[in-house]
């Protein structure tokens, strides 16, 4: 690992925050919504791919993030007023009838639905059932990357028992939407479980890079999303730090004069289904790593991940000046060969 620590860092930043891009929907506006209710399927363990599942447009259910368990089947299903519910028996899947055991479930864990192959939707939801008081998350995913997330509360301030009927929309698309409890261990399933809007095709790509495990750069904490890079606006004389992690074998940075450009405008060579360049490529001014030469991203023998951090004081510019920097992650375990970081328009006043 390359790590250039400072002594003393005052980190002065202005983070461009991004509104959300989950946002909940009333329940009526469901375009051809599909419902699983979980009636149909007899109380007792279902795999994955079930033909209930898949006869309903998904690819498969599973549990995810922390799937271990705090205590096997030391619940039951409380609430099951509405009925059966998608529940864990034993840290697997299971169809649970009211009043059934159930398991509680480590912070941290939830529930993934991916849809089939060649399929995306805009619109989901469900009902959060035998749960109240928790911190709750719904996450959209696309080709593997998470897109959005939105937490909230669920306490009796958004309906307490029974619980209202989560309604949300996300119109950049996704092809797998999680639930998940955030912090706190506890029992509790899913009912009714609703997609609706679904499509054709593949959710369509983002305009501007994000960040992933494989791949993530940021100054100073800074953070974009897919429609927006990620901005950042400095005085001279104030501090910097640029963050790289990455799966790899080897990385690049590229720093170009002028704002990011979105994949609509980029020409193809610069795009791949599922990654954007979102540098003026012709403007690119310098390398950080010597022109994709490469360094490895922690000395040998370390273990990857590794990380490079580097600290900087900004610079005097005689006039405001905008750059964009993009970093690059090569990996042999990636489609594309490598990987990309998400862009950032650096502002220097």
């Amino acid at each position: 690992m390359t790590h250039l620590p400072l002594s003393t860092c005052v980190v002065l930043a202005i983070v461009a925050l991004v509104p959300a891009q989950i946002t909940a929907i009333p329940q009526a506006s469901f375009v051809s919504p599909v419902v699983l209710d979980f009636e149909t399927p007899p109380a007792g363990l279902i795999t994955s791919m079930d033909p209930y599942f898949t006869n309903a447009g998904l690819d498969s259910v599973s549990i995810v993030n922390a799937p271990g368990l705090h205590t096997v089947g030391s619940d039951t299903l409380s609430s099951g007023f509405m009925g059966q519910a998608l529940c864990s028996v034993g840290n697997t899947l299971a169809i649970v009838a009211p009043s059934g055991p159930m398991d509680d479930h480590t912070a941290g864990a939830g529930w993934s639905f991916r849809l089939a192959s060649g399929t995306w939707a805009t619109q989901f939801g469900c009902l959060v059932v035998d749960q109240i008081n928790h911190l709750m998350a719904v996450e959209t995913w696309c080709n593997g990357v998470m897109r959005d997330q939105f937490t909230f509360t669920m306490t009796s301030a958004t309906g307490g028992f029974p619980n209202p009927f989560l309604a949300y929309e996300d119109l950049r698309g996704f092809d797998e939407v999680r639930f998940q409890n955030v912090t706190t261990a506890g029992g509790w399933g899913v009912d009714n479980f609703t997609l609706g809007n679904i499509q054709a095709g593949v959710c369509p790509p983002l305009d501007f890079q994000q960040n992933s495990a494989n791949c993530s750069h940021d100054y100073n904490g800074a953070m974009g999303n897919g429609a927006l890079p990620a901005q950042l606006s400095v005085n001279s004389g104030m501090v910097l730090t640029s963050t790289l992690t990455g799966v790899g074998q080897f990385w690049e940075c590229a720093v170009a004069l002028g704002p990011a450009l979105g994949r609509s405008i980029q020409p193809p060579f610069l795009t791949t289904p599922t990654q954007v360049v979102n540098l003026d490529y012709p403007a690119i001014v310098f390398y950080l790593n010597g022109a994709l030469i490469g360094a490895p991203l922690a000395p040998t023998p370390a273990a990857f991940p590794g990380n490079v951090s580097l600290a900087f004081v900004a610079p005097i510019v005689p006039s405001p000046i905008t750059l964009t920097q993009q970093c690059i992650v090569f990996d042999i375990g990636s489609p594309d060969g490598f990987w990309l970081s998400q862009a950032t328009e650096l502002t220097l006043n």
